[in-house]
């Protein structure tokens, strides 16, 4: 049993993230360019071996899937519809960070969270892709 991951594949950046290896919380959401994702990739299959790959099938997702049957094994890999995935990215963000203020009166669909959320768009496809809810790791606290 190895860790599993979710992909968000972009044209200028990708939603990664990574399982601990009892698959029960996230240790790893990053946002970052496709290169840098796919570094990230390499590494980990090298240092972890995942168990899966949970790819969202939207416009790149044809090119990764190329791109990575070169060496990730096919039956490692799977497929998951993103349809909306990022608008329950959103939704996300706002779970893990409550609105305060004037913000928690104004339509949560009218307001965009202050960064990218496509690492939580990963997120989404892989709690599809295996039917269960993670969550991330608590952030480590820098010492005083």
């Amino acid at each position: 049993m190895g860790c599993l991951l979710g992909l968000d594949p972009g044209h200028s950046k990708c939603g990664l993230v990574c399982t601990d290896i009892r698959q029960q919380q996230l240790d790893l959401c990053l946002v970052c360019s496709p290169r840098e994702c796919w570094d990230r990739l390499q590494q980990l299959w090298q240092e972890r071996q995942p168990a899966r790959l949970y790819i969202g099938n939207g416009g790149t997702s044809a090119r990764w899937l190329n791109a990575l049957q070169a060496w990730w094994p096919a039956e490692r890999i799977h497929l998951v519809p993103e349809v909306n995935s990022t608008l329950e990215a959103r939704s996300r963000y706002w779970q893990l960070h409550p609105r305060t203020g004037w913000r928690r009166w104004w339509p949560e669909g009218l307001q965009l969270p202050p960064r990218a959320v496509d690492d939580l768009a990963a997120l989404v496809i892989l709690e599809r892709g295996t039917g269960c809810r993670f969550t991330p790791a608590p952030a480590p606290r820098e010492a005083p």
